[in-house]
């Protein structure tokens, strides 16, 4: 009787395992870990959703969102696999259609915020909610063991904000900083984010950034003292060794060369405003002033323009597309509609190799013998010189100093 008992048991523990209803929700089967990246001036930040899963589960579809109320609000988002969408309230984006992302393979989205709504120093954290289907659909995936919980916070990291015409402390081996009074392409000023990095003491280097993203024109002048160097001699004199670099429109950055001399000293100003709109080809253009002389750059938006000996007042001969810039159509009006366009000088070189337009240039340059013991240097007879550079910077700008 006991082995009929034992039996049916048996059979009944079979056919309740046979019978049993799929499990839809997340076991340890589909994990994943979420890491953020601090934001930059710009207000872009990037969420890495590594598959983090033990068996063959893939990641086809996730969404990443603000985990809790944030006056951080997301412009846009775009993903290394998959089409993203941002959803209605700015607060979370959908990642759809992905191809397979298979275990310790990973999904890169990188977030735009909103202008602004990202102030320097907050903070906010994020979640995400991986899917087996490509449709936000299927098992949802669980955070793994290894996720770390700082992973999920993004820290706007900037030095400030700064107005147009507004001075700033950086570190003591820089003094004068300062936004400039306009923008180099005249837009009307809005306050921006910032960021100085001082690595004199290291790197012998300098960065600006700004967000350029809110503010494209967004200009600077400051004074970096660098790093005492030996000399074996003072003849020629150590000058002319800065060299720069800046971050393209596509925030890439560019190579490093010898700085150039500015080829004024006076910061981007309006010669006067466009009383028409112009389109890419318009080589005489309507502007409420009298010329400069020929041969004078001046900037219209982000195209640099030489001025011809023809011109007159009311209507300048240029040439278009100069310094490696592209001729494009200009509206009279900002994007405000509402302030005119103004036409402003260009202090900005020639890279004397590219022929293009640099975004930095040197105002002056100057050095000085210190102790020098501050060199390392033991001889009285090896110089040790402190260089200076007085600098505009139109352009996120990067600059060594040897």
């Amino acid at each position: 009787m006991n082995v009929i008992r034992q039996l049916s048991a048996a059979l009944f523990a079979v056919v309740m395992v046979t019978f049993a209803p799929a499990i839809s929700a997340a076991g340890p089967d589909k994990i994943f870990t979420l890491t953020m990246s601090n934001v930059g001036v710009s207000g872009v930040l990037t969420a890495t959703i590594l598959n983090t899963s033990p068996g063959n589960s893939t990641i086809n579809s996730t969404t990443i969102s603000l985990a809790a109320a944030s006056p951080w609000q997301i412009a846009s988002a775009t993903s290394s696999n998959g089409t993203a969408v941002v959803s209605g309230d700015f607060t979370s984006i959908a990642v759809t259609g992905m191809s397979p992302v298979k275990p310790n393979k990973s999904v890169v989205v990188t977030i735009q915020l909103k202008s602004g709504s990202a102030t320097c120093g907050s903070s906010a954290t994020w979640t995400a909610e991986p899917h087996t289907g490509n449709s936000l659909s299927g098992d949802l995936f669980a955070f793994g063991p290894s996720q770390n919980p700082a992973s999920l916070q993004s820290t706007s990291s900037c030095d400030g904000t700064l107005a147009c015409g507004q001075p700033f402390s950086v570190t003591a081996n820089v003094s004068g900083a300062t936004r400039l009074a306009s923008n180099k392409d005249g837009a009307p000023c809005v306050d921006v984010n910032y960021d100085f990095t001082d690595n004199i003491n290291t790197l012998n280097s300098t960065l600006m950034q700004a967000d350029t993203t809110l503010q494209p024109g967004a200009s600077f002048q400051y004074t970096v003292t660098w790093k005492p160097v030996l000399y074996g001699s003072l003849t020629p004199p150590p000058v002319g060794q800065t060299k720069v670099a800046w971050y393209d429109a596509n925030g890439v950055l560019t190579p490093v060369v010898p700085a150039q001399a500015c080829l004024s000293s006076n910061p981007p100003a309006a010669y006067g405003t466009l009383t028409a709109n112009i389109d890419a080809s318009t080589t005489t253009i309507p502007i409420a002033a009298a010329p400069p002389p020929a041969n004078t750059p001046i900037t219209i938006d982000r195209e640099r323009m030489v001025v011809l000996a023809t011109s007159t007042a009311g209507a300048w001969k240029v040439q278009r597309g100069a310094g490696g810039t592209t001729a494009a159509p200009h509206s009279a009006y900002y994007t405000d509609n509402t302030t005119p366009k103004s036409v402003m000088s260009n202090p900005l070189p020639l890279d004397p190799v590219s022929g293009k337009q640099m975004q930095m240039c040197l105002i002056d340059e100057g050095w000085a013998t210190v102790d020098p013991s501050k060199c390392g240097a033991t001889s009285p007879s090896t110089a040790c010189v402190q260089k200076s550079s007085t600098v505009f910077d139109l352009g996120d700008g990067y600059m060594i100093g040897n």
